[in-house]
């Protein structure tokens, strides 16, 4: 998940796995999104393989913990095409949850760049200079 503001008024929330969302809100910025809404950006989304899921769920298997069908990817990448903001900078934290299976237990770890970032304000967020707009 990566949070953007470029007027310290409006923040987007863009949000990526199997599809991709986005939701809009003022600070203390809000973590819902609407899926399917992605107005001037987009970014590479996670698919399954469709065999593996069927063999997957043809033997029974809990359709919940299907990770392994997913095609795996290295990262994922935005392209965020520049009328999306005002202004000439830009301030974002990216969020992302890693989950780990040890044994029987799913861990569940959440990490934030930068490591202090808040949703109550953009203060401690990573900060772009944009390029000027083109008409």
């Amino acid at each position: 998940m990566s949070a953007f503001t470029s007027n310290e008024k409006e923040v987007f929330l863009l949000h990526v796995s199997g599809t991709l969302g986005e939701g809009v809100s003022g600070f203390p910025a809000t973590t819902k999104f609407e899926l399917h809404n992605n107005q001037y950006w987009e970014a590479n989304i996670l698919k399954a393989d469709s065999i593996k899921k069927a063999a997957w769920i043809s033997v029974g298997r809990p359709i919940g913990k299907y990770d392994n069908i997913y095609n795996k990817r290295d990262g994922i990448e935005f392209k965020i095409y520049r009328k999306k903001f005002i202004g000439d900078s830009l301030k974002f934290t990216i969020g992302w949850v890693r989950v780990e299976v040890i044994g029987k237990k799913i861990i569940k770890r959440i990490y934030n760049f930068p490591e202090n970032a808040s949703f109550q304000n953009a203060d401690s967020w990573v900060e772009f200079i944009l390029p000027a707009a083109k008409n």
